[in-house]
Order: structure tokens, then C-alpha cells, then sequence
């Protein structure tokens, strides 16, 4: 069985989202992810969580209604964004969102407060497909307009996508000598963050694991892509970096799940991984449709 490259990032953020959801925020202490981790499926920790093992939450949710919105838009608007988010929600309610983004997508507030949370990043993968640079700038502004609308919200959305552009066109060169540049000119602090991250060659110093802030889930991002080329070596480091387990390893796989196949993970990722009406068969079914639209970027 192969798949194609858009469908195996798609699987790739699922996958890295349902299980990196059994550990979010599970531990106080990043070590114990490495001492307790599990090569199984597991429930959302919360006890009030709805989440099931092998689901997906609102990291592939997003990701998906993304992917919907560059196949049926002419454009990526924030509006068009916003309204794609709302109708995934409402056709498939998935657990994950915060209060805050459940009241914007119920119509129950108009727009939200500045925020440098990782929310726009943590959907950014699919927006590498789009070959025009333009185009992908503008696209991951209005991804981070649509719900969290802040310089760092924005020149994240921007980074994951370049992070994903670079994986599509199989640049060898490291992302700090690829994208940082061209980044530059809309964050300058995050790209001198990021660079100190390439050359400490570390993850975060922090003892409670990855945070929701953007900066710090793009650090942990770029130092997953930096340090294991194996799909799975990668997937379980983003879980043992403890915290926001499953924007990281979402976000991470996705990225590498570009110039590798599914089948390189252990199989029960695959095979249990949620297969409801917008599960694992709705994924291939629109990474059929991302393939026909989008040719790979070139440098």
C-alpha cells in the first residue's frame, strides 16, 4: 500500500495529533514522558475530556478544514478560513478546542483578542502545498487573523508553512539557511530565537515540557526536524518533550510524513487511528484531491 506524499502528511498530523493526545500536559515533570511512555494509543488525561484513544483533536480538525478551504476557495481570507473552521466543528464537534476558540466558532464572539498562543500554527502543515510564495504568505497571515491575530501568531502560521514548503521541495539545506531570510523581514526576534535553537542543537530548557506559546512550539518543531530523521524516532521525542504533546508531534510528523510513507510507523498507528466519517479514509480521500492541485514547490 502506498500513499502519496499530500496524503501522508495528512496521516502524519493525524497521527502525531491522536497520539501525542493520550500525554498532553499528562506530567509535571518532562521525565517522567520518557519514563512512562507507551507505544499505545491513550485517552485524553482530563477526566472531563470526551477525547478516545486513536481520535484525532482540533490540531488535525483545523488542518483539515485548511486543506478544504485551499481546494473549494479562490482565496485563503480569513473569512473563508473562519467559516471552514465553523462548518468542521459543526459537522463533527471533535474534543480539543479551548473555551475561547469554541465561543468564536459557535458564533459567540465576533473575533479574538490578540494572542501568541500556538493555535495558527499547530494547523499551518498543509499551507507548504501552496506553490506561490505569495500566496503561502498571505495564507498563513490570514489562517492567524482568522482566530488569533498577533505578530507572532502570524509569523508562526508563516514559519510552519516554510517548515512544510521546505519538506515538499526536498531542500537539503538546513531550515535556518532556507527560510529564516526570507522570515526575517516579519519576525526578527522569532527567527533569533529559532537560530539559537538550530545552534544549541536542544530542546527547551523548561522542566513542565513545551508550552501553547507559538515561540516555544516552533523551537520544539524545528528541533525534532533538526535531530531525527526516522519518523518514529521523531514521534516519540516529541512525546517525551512533555507538555503540548500533541501540537508538537502533529505539527513535527506532519512535516516529515511529506518525503515518507505511513508504513514506516508502527502499524497500529495506521490501523487505529480514527476511521469515523473524518477519519483515516476522509484523509486519503482529500489528500487524493490536495495532489491534483498542488505540484511540488521548487527553491
Amino acid at each position: 500500500m502506498a500513499f502519496s506524499r499530500m496524503q501522508n502528511m495528512l496521516l502524519g498530523i493525524a497521527v502525531g495529533d491522536a497520539f501525542g493526545a493520550g500525554y498532553e500536559f499528562r506530567y509535571p515533570k518532562k521525565a517522567d514522558y520518557e519514563k512512562r511512555f507507551e507505544w499505545k494509543y491513550l485517552k485524553h488525561p482530563k477526566p472531563e475530556s470526551k477525547h478516545s484513544p486513536g481520535m484525532y483533536t482540533d490540531d488535525t480538525q483545523m488542518s483539515i478544514s485548511i486543506a478544504e478551504c485551499m481546494l473549494e476557495e479562490k482565496s485563503l481570507s480569513k473569512e473563508a478560513l473562519l467559516k471552514h473552521f465553523r462548518e468542521s466543528y459543526a459537522r463533527d464537534p471533535v474534543d480539543g478546542y479551548g473555551r475561547r476558540t469554541l465561543e468564536l466558532l459557535l458564533n459567540n464572539a465576533a473575533e479574538f483578542v490578540p494572542s501568541e498562543r500556538n493555535s495558527a500554527a499547530m494547523r499551518s502543515v498543509p499551507l507548504g502545498a501552496i506553490v506561490d510564495l505569495n500566496e503561502l504568505v498571505n495564507a498563513a497571515y490570514a489562517n492567524a487573523q482568522a482566530t488569533h491575530n498577533s505578530l507572532r501568531s502570524a509569523s508562526s502560521s508563516l514559519a510552519v508553512a516554510l517548515m512544510s514548503r521546505q519538506a515538499f521541495a526536498r531542500a537539503r539545506m538546513p531550515f535556518c539557511q532556507y527560510a529564516l531570510p526570507f522570515l526575517q523581514q516579519y519576525d526578527a526576534d522569532l527567527c533569533k530565537y529559532l537560530k539559537e535553537v538550530n545552534r544549541s542543537k536542544a530542546p527547551l530548557d523548561g522542566k513542565s515540557g513545551v508550552p501553547t506559546d507559538a515561540t516555544e512550539t516552533l523551537g520544539a518543531v524545528l528541533y525534532l526536524l533538526n535531530n531525527f530523521p526516522h519518523p518514529e524516532d521523531l514521534l516519540k521525542n516529541a512525546i517525551v518533550l512533555g507538555g503540548d504533546t500533541d501540537s508538537v508531534a502533529s505539527m513535527a510528523l506532519g512535516i516529515r510524513m511529506i518525503n515518507h510513507d505511513i508504513m514506516e510507523l508502527r502499524p497500529f498507528l495506521y490501523e487505529r487511528l480514527t476511521n469515523h466519517k473524518y477519519g483515516r479514509d476522509y484523509l486519503l480521500k482529500l489528500g487524493r484531491r490536495l495532489e491534483k492541485k498542488f505540484t511540488n514547490p521548487t527553491l
